[in-house]
């Protein structure tokens, strides 16, 4: 039996981040209604510009709460 996807769950406010690493972001909008669902994120970049970017969900983790990231 396959290991649930605690992806399948996001909601916005969740923070995740890449599953390769990377900034923290926050889920601003899921759209589970595609063929490939994906997740609406905002983060900080280094400059404290902010960004946004569509990832799709199996590309991000997501992180436990009250997790500080490094």
């Amino acid at each position: 039996m396959p290991a649930p996807n605690p992806t399948a769950q996001l909601k916005p406010g969740d923070k995740v981040r890449l599953t390769s690493g990377g900034a923290v972001m926050a889920v601003e909008r899921v759209d589970r209604r595609v063929e490939h669902p994906y997740a609406q994120c905002a983060w900080m970049d280094a400059r404290r510009r902010m960004q946004k970017a569509f990832v799709k969900l199996d590309a991000l983790e997501l992180l436990p709460p009250g997790e500080t990231p490094p």
